[in-house]
């Protein structure tokens, strides 16, 4: 009697119990990091299509010169979420000379391992800003990085950097960028 009413009771249990699926949407839209890959795909088809349709330089430094500008661009591009992350949590900012700078910020000091990350991150974007700097006053015919060309250039990172970045003024001061008005 025990065993049938056991049975009767998990065949009632089992009946009772549905599982439904879950429900899929697909929305068409593509991650971040999607978007990222793609995007990082496209420049180098893109730069191989130029490149390969380009007309070959009879100065050979020339073509030299742009293949290092590019790649530089394209490891800017590569490294600008994690820039703009640190920038936004205030780790980084743009220093007065038109490059990133790491700043006192608490995890920063404390975390060395988080500290080893960001010097790395800081120095590879610093580089590539160098090198394109460097590529700039060549086309321009300029000599060196002036206090002048730096601090134009310094004015260009300031512009098109996020409002709540850290950005050092003339004077060495630093502040927090305000968003423009209207905004």
């Amino acid at each position: 009697m025990k065993s049938t009413l056991i049975i009767v009771l998990s065949i009632s249990l089992f009946l009772a119990c549905s599982i439904k699926t879950p429900g899929i949407t697909l929305t068409g839209e593509k991650t971040a990091l999607e978007n990222q890959i793609l995007g990082a795909y496209e420049d180098l088809t893109d730069n191989n299509v130029i490149t390969t349709s380009r007309r070959v330089s009879t100065k050979g430094e020339d073509n030299r010169q742009s293949q290092v500008v590019r790649m530089a661009l394209q490891r800017q591009q590569l490294n600008q979420d994690e820039i703009d992350e640190l920038k936004k949590a205030q780790v980084i900012g743009e220093n007065n000379k038109g490059y990133l700078q790491a700043l006192d910020n608490e995890k920063y000091l404390q975390d060395a391992n988080f500290r080893k990350i960001v010097d790395a991150l800081v120095e590879d974007e610093n580089h590539n800003r160098h090198i394109i700097y460097q590529r700039v006053l060549a086309l321009n015919h300029k000599k060196s990085d002036s206090d002048e060309t730096l601090t134009i250039f310094a004015k260009m990172q300031h512009e098109k950097t996020p409002p709540g970045t850290m950005i050092q003024l003339l004077n060495g001061s630093w502040v927090e960028k305000k968003a423009k008005a209207g905004k």
